[in-house]
């Protein structure tokens, strides 16, 4: 029986299959019959992630291009898995470009200075869907020059282009490396997958992980 992930997954592609025959008899001719091929969308990963939020994974980019459609136009069809009032954002690829010069005209909140990211670089257009600086502008000192920007793309062929050499932002020559996330840990039970206010029961000692007392009053010494 399935459980979890693969039972929400499940749930999905009836639902999908339902759509893509709805969509196939939208585009048969007036004799019943029809050229297209009968379409397939199919998910073949479906998690629910904390804070209400789903990672969605399908076989094909076709598939995930008419989950967006079907998604766009016939919402009702989805709500029993997601409810309402749900946003749908593609997936993105993050990079991480040091030494960009952050005193000039050069704004990455401004799109336009994202187009000519693009343009400099030989992109497609639209393929860079954000790039904040790592540390907001009224936390840089007053003498700094240059800062980092979190690159987001919308397409991994990109983002893997961009980290084999340095690209021209703001003029200049600036190095691309990965950006590298590191695993969430709860502070209360020491594990990995969660953070402390998801997890209800009691905690542990961050250094020895007894349950009988916090790091604050810890005495065992760790060689």
């Amino acid at each position: 029986m399935a459980t979890g992930s693969s039972k929400l997954r499940n749930d999905l592609n009836k639902i999908l299959k339902r759509l893509d025959e709805r969509d196939m008899a939208l585009h048969k001719g007036e004799d019943g019959e029809t050229e297209m091929v009968a379409p397939r969308t199919h998910a073949i990963g479906l998690k629910n992630l904390s804070h209400s939020a789903y990672l969605a994974e399908f076989d094909t980019a076709d598939s995930a291009s008419r989950f967006r459609r079907y998604a766009t136009t016939n919402w009702i069809f989805f709500t029993a898995i997601f409810g309402d009032g749900v946003s749908i954002v593609d997936k993105t690829y993050s990079i991480i470009a040091h030494f960009v010069p952050c005193l000039g005209s050069f704004n990455p909140g401004n799109t336009d200075c994202l187009h000519t990211i693009e343009l400099e670089n030989g992109l497609k257009s639209d393929t860079i869907t954000s790039a904040p600086w790592l540390k907001q502008p009224d936390q840089h000192s007053s003498k700094q020059s240059v800062a980092s920007l979190k690159i987001s793309c919308n397409d991994a062929n990109t983002a893997n282009a961009l980290i084999e050499k340095h690209i021209f932002i703001g003029g200049h020559l600036v190095p691309i490396c990965k950006d590298i996330c590191e695993p969430i840990r709860c502070r209360n039970r020491q594990k990995y997958g969660h953070i402390c206010r998801d997890f209800k029961e009691e905690g542990c000692c961050t250094n020895c992980a007894s349950k009988d007392h916090s790091a604050a009053t810890c005495t065992v010494v760790r060689h």
